[in-house]
């Protein structure tokens, strides 16, 4: 392992070490240091640190400093795989999913539409980075139409939006008179009537029925 000069001063520390690994360590004026650790992985290669091999050293190091020292140990961040893992939220906090496949991917006229496999919530709609619906999001929809505390039987509802098609599926069921849904893209509806079809069910293999009508441009 071999120190490279900083153009910091002592503030930065750029290390080279096992692997082509890349040991990074910068110091700031309200004492924060931070430690970060690059190198580039083969997949079904074992890592050169592992989680509990971080935190360890960070235990070292706490001993080492003394008790006044908060330390944390973060997960590692993989860029650069197959498929895309990280999904960023509406307020720009980073999500990770265990993402297995890409069964759709494409543009509209208005968004990029994906839907990604997940071992833990199956298929799941992805809207321009953000996502939107999985096959497991039942109680998300029930939450939405407050099945249980709403009575929809006879009534006349709009729904905005929906192209997945869940909520349409679920409020068919509580017998209404007539709900009409608006949906801009029509791309996602046809991507969620074949791979989301534990959601929406038959509901959008046709877009009018005897108590429903699908409107898109």
């Amino acid at each position: 392992m071999r120190k490279e000069i900083s153009p910091l001063g002592d503030n930065l520390a750029v290390y080279f070490g096992p692997r082509e690994s890349t040991i990074t360590i910068r110091s700031y004026a309200n004492e924060l240091v931070t430690v970060n650790i690059e190198y580039f992985l083969k997949e079904g290669t074992p890592p050169l640190l592992t989680l509990e091999n971080c935190q360890e050293l960070e235990a070292e190091w706490a001993n080492n400093i003394g008790n006044g020292c908060k330390t944390v140990t973060l997960p590692a961040i993989k860029r650069g795989s197959r498929l895309d893992v990280y999904y960023v939220t509406s307020d720009e906090r980073l999500t990770e999913y265990d993402i297995e496949n890409k069964v759709f991917d494409q543009r509209s006229d208005f968004q990029h539409i994906q839907v990604v496999k997940s071992k833990t919530f199956g298929n799941m709609l992805v809207l321009d980075g953000l996502p939107n619906l999985a096959e497991s999001d039942l109680v998300y929809t029930e939450s939405i139409m407050c099945r249980g505390k709403e009575d929809f039987k006879g009534k006349e509802i709009l729904v905005l939006g929906g192209g997945d098609g869940a909520l349409l599926h679920e409020l068919r069921k509580e017998d209404p008179k007539k709900v009409i849904m608006v949906e801009i893209d029509d791309m996602v509806m046809q991507a969620c009537k074949t791979h989301l079809r534990s959601v929406c069910g038959d509901t959008l293999d046709n877009y009018q029925g005897d108590n429903y009508e699908v409107c898109s441009s």
